[in-house]
């Protein structure tokens, strides 16, 4: 046999096919060489060859389960693409000892992706052992510790716990991460040990847990840890810190016993956030201990979304609230309530007085009551003569037939009466029948169907919008009474001008069957959509049965024919190929093979060319071909690609490549589209990119940058040298960012001699030069830069070292650095150590970065200081020992705003806890200077709160608070404390105590405080009742004033006012002060509405005796 024959027609045979089509070709073949030596040895040749032949013979290897050629391409190759596929195979066919080589022999890149894809592999595919055995080899070398932390969490549990005492304490978020995804019980047991031993509160296990909590709450196989941890956290973290909304919508009933065990109360937004979804999933029992404590969980806009027992509950708190100053309720709520309540409401507002004026305005709540009583009501309005008032009584009247289906003949022959109506009336009756549950339409009901149909299709006015709601009414009944609705369906769009719907088929009758009979139906239809080329309709039809369209052959056959329609409005082509991909996609290789070439605005409709580079490769030579006239909307195609190459042959990249080539050089052509034509070059694995070596020389200079970079984005290292020789002229500072992923695929000493070599005579290089050599984390590269940092440098290239010396912050030379940086008289030099990174630092280097800290805000420059506060401000560090105190202390006292406001936010930040006696010496001294104290309290009041997420604040804001005591010039502010920082129970006493002391500004901003709780320092359980009364007896006007106020914020929202409270209004009208007096009148109270009974006792506690919820017929 010869063999380089047999391999030329085989790749001359994969030019006519796809990817899919070669990759099974090879597979098979690979098959075949385990018994036929020939085919062995075409395979072996072609393993030998060009990369395009080497990756279809790694694909062989699926056949024939042989893997030395993976093996050598793992060992030997500089393709990253075909590294990536050879590893992933052996980790598929081969056995562990040889995925543990392969492991050992890829660069660290392909090492991480691999272990992690093995470790949440499942079955065969997860390969522990392979994972334990490399870890274990890792485990006890030394120069690999940091390479081992990183990794050691996707071992078995005894590796995870030999090894947690030694990195737990450095752990970063991202360790946290991969603890609680592979370990969740070990993460369990280890937070709930810190949570234990930790303080309330504390910053760093907030963060923490937090960090877990959704991670596990995003799976639902780890649901019952987050369950389980949320409730452990509360014991010292508040529960207005963790994620509360996320528990619910995971775990509503575990979350809401949760919830309601936590004696802190949910903060309103919390509260107001709470998923209806997830809430209607909830037992009646646990609904309603869960609205008791917090009824903000149904608000007004939801009522209607949850279930019927849950809107009865929320009906029965809210009616008073709901209703305006005139006592009306919007009726779409009073829709949505049981029988009894719902026919209560509707009485009640047909006799309010504001529809006295407007009697028509009662028609909606007419229609709330039993049918017969309705209709009586109902009857002048739909006797008037105003169009708009008897189509709206007339539609009211039908729709309501849905509370009593008994009445659906009723309704049907109220319809059948007013056939001869004008169009709106007659458009609004069918829409009123929409309503009607398909279920609920009988055999007997068909017959007054036809009749109102046939009556209102004779009628010469009848508009497209009616059409469509005869449409709208037939669609539900089809999934029903098939028959009878296709032949209406089928009747309408045929005989009338088409209208799109939807229709929903789940109801009893096969989709298939329904979907026939329409087809049936509209056969006609199609062949006249096709004969008259209305394809804008014919496409339109899919939105008809949606993903049932499949069902619909004679349709897709129509939508088939129409495709190919050579002089249609190219515009519909993306639609029609759209519909067939969705519900026929075997139609669409035969199909497309002629009209790509034939037809170049179907070729060029985006979805017909991704499809096409997506899975009919063997079609791509209708977009490649080289004639000067060819059409650019196919070249323009080809512009949007930017992967999915290694699915071409050879030949059709060359193609491409010499279009691409063509292009950046055409004058006509910018260099916009140059740039991405360069872009493209680099994707083209299977050329030689010498191209792109002499564009990287171009004399343009967005040229010759942008082929720089693409040099980076080759499969290999091919772009090397140029990007070496880049680095000594002028290409430089572009040539040195692209080398970044190059040098990942190669071995670390190469890397590092490669590095070091390179002359640093620009800052640009010198800066990435460092940065690359830190990022490899070897004791060779932390050799040379403790070098470098000793000779003279650019300040870029230094804070550029500072950087890469983030990697080794274990290591005491490194904070030595960092101490003389912060230290160095210039600004830049000393800022760049301002944010080295908190997390994933052990205890011994926090107090390290302490003193870093320290030491930048002891610096000279205002402008580090305040670099430095920013820092400690949003980022706060736990700070035991008080060794950032007493300078920030100190720079509580700087003339610079900045600075002043800077330390205040990093001292309550990060001391309130510890050091509330000396923030308080700080205010004392502070209230001789009362700009600077504005400042500083400005800052305190950016952050304190009454919730209690901030509860630790509160001892400062007591101490705050006798402090102003003492102060004449403080009552304002005193005010404004009280009520930002404290909650109800607290507050009580210091509202009597600075009585005496309110005038005029002071008395304004507490009576705001009260009326509107704002700053949500009043909690729904809280009760104002002894206060306002005790304060409405004072002889000081001010305090009756008060009481007002406690009187108005004390109302119930959700239940309006009482008659006791609109009593005690009364009297503060009375009053004798025009302090109090004036301000009690100018409230408004809604008028009190009079409820009438109707004879029946309600019980608001009443409960069905067979079960826990109450019965709602009619509700929905």
């Amino acid at each position: 046999m010869n063999v380089q024959a047999e391999a030329r027609s085989l790749l001359e045979e994969f030019d006519q096919l796809s990817n899919s089509a070669r990759v099974a070709r090879m597979v098979r073949l690979g098959a075949e060489s385990r018994l036929n030596p020939n085919v062995r040895a075409l395979i072996n040749h072609l393993e030998s060859q060009s990369l395009y032949e080497q990756l279809l013979s790694l694909e062989s290897c699926h056949g024939s389960r042989e893997l030395s050629f993976a093996k050598q391409i793992v060992s030997s190759s500089s393709s990253k693409h075909l590294k990536k596929r050879a590893i992933n195979l052996i980790a598929l066919l081969g056995s562990d000892d040889n995925l543990l080589w392969a492991l050992q022999s890829v660069p660290p890149y392909l090492q991480v992706a691999t272990l992690h894809r093995l470790r949440r592999g499942r079955g065969s595919r997860k390969r522990l052992a392979v994972i334990e055995k490399y870890l274990g080899d890792l485990e006890h070398k030394e120069e690999d510790v940091k390479q081992f932390q990183n990794f050691f969490l996707l071992g078995s549990e005894a590796l995870v716990e030999r090894n947690l005492p030694r990195f737990l304490e450095q752990f970063s978020i991202q360790q946290w991460l991969n603890l609680a995804k592979y370990h969740p019980e070990i993460a369990q047991r280890v937070l709930n040990e810190w949570i234990e031993r930790s303080e309330e509160d504390d910053f760093t296990l907030v963060s923490k847990v937090n960090t877990v909590l959704k991670q596990w709450l995003s799976h639902d196989s780890t649901v019952k840890y987050a369950v389980e941890l949320f409730r452990n956290s509360l014991k010292k973290v508040s529960i207005s810190r963790l994620p509360v909304t996320e528990l619910v919508e995971r775990s509503p009933l575990k979350a809401v016993d949760i919830v309601l065990s936590c004696e802190e109360n949910l903060e309103t937004v919390t509260i107001e956030e709470l998923y209806w979804r997830a809430l209607r999933k909830l037992p009646m029992s646990s609904f309603r201990s869960l609205f008791g404590r917090y009824p903000g969980i149904v608000e007004e806009y939801e009522f209607t979304l949850f279930t019927p027992e849950q809107r009865l509950l929320a009906y029965r708190k809210y009616r008073e609230g709901w209703r305006d100053d005139d006592g009306v309720i919007d009726a779409y709520k009073i829709k949505k309530l049981p029988s009894q309540e719902r026919i209560a409401e509707a009485r009640r507002h047909i006799k309010l007085k504001k529809f006295e004026t407007r009697p028509s305005d009662r028609i909606p709540y007419i229609a709330l009551l039993p049918w017969d009583e309705a209709l009586e009501l109902q009857t002048p309005f739909i006797r008037s003569g105003d169009a708009q008032i008897r189509s709206e009584a007339l539609a009211a009247q039908i729709e309501a037939v849905k509370f009593d289906e008994t009445h659906i003949e009723d309704a049907l022959n109220l319809v059948l009466s007013r056939k001869n109506e004008q169009d709106p009336v007659k458009n609004q009756l069918i829409s009123a029948l929409w309503d009607i549950p398909r279920g609920k339409w009988k055999e007997n009901h068909l017959g007054m169907l036809d009749e109102i149909i046939a009556s209102f299709l004779k009628s010469r006015d009848l508009s497209t919008v009616t059409y469509r709601s005869l449409l709208m009414l037939l669609a539900p009944i089809l999934s029903v009474h098939h028959e009878w609705a296709a032949a209406h369906i089928g009747k309408i769009m045929r005989e009338h001008d088409y209208n799109s719907f939807r229709i929903d088929l789940s109801g009893p009758v096969p989709v298939k069957d329904s979907v026939a009979s329409v087809q049936r139906e509209l056969s006609p239809l199609l062949e006249k959509l096709l004969r008259k080329k209305d394809v804008y309709s014919l496409a339109s039809l899919a939105d008809m049965f949606s993903e049932h369209t499949k069902h619909w052959s004679e349709y897709l056959e129509a939508c088939q024919k129409a495709i190919q329609m050579p002089d249609i409005d190219t515009s519909i082509y993306g639609q029609l190929f759209d519909i067939l991909k969705k519900h026929k996609p075997g139609s669409l290789p035969r199909m497309l093979a002629p009209l790509v070439f034939e037809n170049t605005a179907l070729a060029a409709e985006p979805l017909v060319f991704s499809h096409v580079h997506h899975k009919q490769q063997n079609l791509l030579d209708a977009y490649l071909r080289e004639a000067e006239e060819e059409p650019k909307d196919r070249r323009n195609a080809l512009k949007v690609l930017h992967d999915g190459f290694w699915w071409w042959t050879p030949s059709q990249q060359e193609a491409l490549a010499k279009i691409l080539l063509n292009d950046i050089g055409h004058d006509d052509i910018s260099f916009e589209d140059k740039v991405k034509c360069v872009l493209q070059l680099s994707l083209l694995a299977f050329l030689d990119p010498k191209s792109l070596f002499e564009l990287a020389g171009s004399e343009e200079s967005a040229i010759q940058e942008s082929a720089l970079r693409a040099l980076g984005q080759l499969d290999g290292d091919q772009g090397l040298p140029i990007l070496i020789e880049a680095l000594s002229d002028d290409r430089a500072q572009i040539a040195i960012y692209s080398l970044r992923k190059v040098l990942k695929a190669i071995p670390k000493d190469k890397v590092f001699e490669l590095l070091s070599s390179i002359p640093q005579t620009k800052v640009t290089v010198a800066k990435e030069t460092v940065r690359l050599i830190g990022e490899m984390s070897t004791e060779k590269a932390f050799q040379y830069l403790l070098e470098k940092e000793q000779t003279e440098l650019h300040a870029d290239v230094r804070v550029a070292l500072y950087r890469a010396l983030w990697t080794y912050l274990d290591r005491d030379e490194t904070w030595e650095i960092f101490i003389r940086a912060a230290e160095n008289p210039d600004p830049k030099i000393a800022k760049a150590v301002c944010s080295i990174p908190e997390d994933g630092i052990n205890m011994q280097q926090k107090q390290q970065l302490l003193q870093v800290l320290l030491r930048l805000l002891s610096h000279e420059s205002p402008e580090v200081r305040i670099a430095a506060l920013e820092r400690c401000d949003a980022k706060p560090l736990q700070d035991p020992e008080n060794i950032l105190a007493p300078r920030l202390f100190e720079l509580i006292y700087s003339k610079l705003n900045d600075e002043c406001e800077g330390a205040a936010k990093a001292i309550f930040e990060t001391y309130a806890r510890t050091n509330v006696q000396q923030i308080g010496n700080v205010y004392r001294k502070l209230l001789s200077d009362r700009s600077a104290l504005k400042r500083v309290h400005d800052a305190y009041m950016d952050i304190v709160s009454p919730f209690p997420g901030r509860k630790y604040l509160r001892p400062v804001t007591q101490l705050l608070l006798s402090i102003f005591k003492t102060d004449r010039l403080s009552v304002t502010r005193r005010v404004n404390l009280m009520f930002n920082g404290l909650p109800w129970e607290e507050l009580r006493p210091y509202i009597f105590e600075i009585l005496p002391e309110l005038h005029a500004d002071a008395l304004h901003a507490a009576e705001i405080f009260i009326e509107k709780n704002e700053t949500g320092w009043k909690e729904p359980q809280d009760d104002l009742l002894k206060v306002e009364l005790g304060m409405a007896r004072s002889k000081d006007e001010r305090g009756r004033r008060l009481a007002l106020s406690f009187l108005i914020g004390g109302v119930d929202e959700s239940t309006g006012w009482t008659d006791e409270e609109r009593f005690r209004l009364d009297g503060y009208r009375s009053d004798t002060s025009v302090l109090v007096a004036e301000a009690a009148w100018e409230y408004k109270v809604p008028e009190k509405v009079v409820e009438e009974s109707d004879g029946e006792e309600e019980d608001e506690n009443a409960e069905d005796e067979a079960g826990e919820d109450v019965a709602m017929e009619g509700a929905d």
